[in-house]
């Protein structure tokens, strides 16, 4: 996916973060989801958008709020 910036940089707790809201940790962007318990009370609360992975970002954890923009496009075959 490409992901093209244009944000000034205002944090926030993850806590406040609404679930689906976009947000960026670090330099990668994550989009929030409902908590789903993972390994050893492991529990996975977002998704970075450039990889798929699964993580686990605490309540407590600034982060930046951006707005997104998703696009499909035709993949040729």
């Amino acid at each position: 996916m490409k992901i093209n910036r244009e944000i000034k940089e205002v944090k926030m707790k993850f806590a406040s973060v609404a679930r689906g809201d976009v947000f960026m940790h670090e330099d990668d962007v994550y989009i929030k989801i409902d908590p789903l318990p993972y390994k050893n009370g492991v529990i996975i609360n977002a998704i970075d958008l450039s990889t798929g992975e699964h993580a686990s970002v605490e309540d407590t954890t600034g982060v930046q709020l951006v707005g997104a923009e998703l696009t499909i496009k035709e993949i040729a075959t």
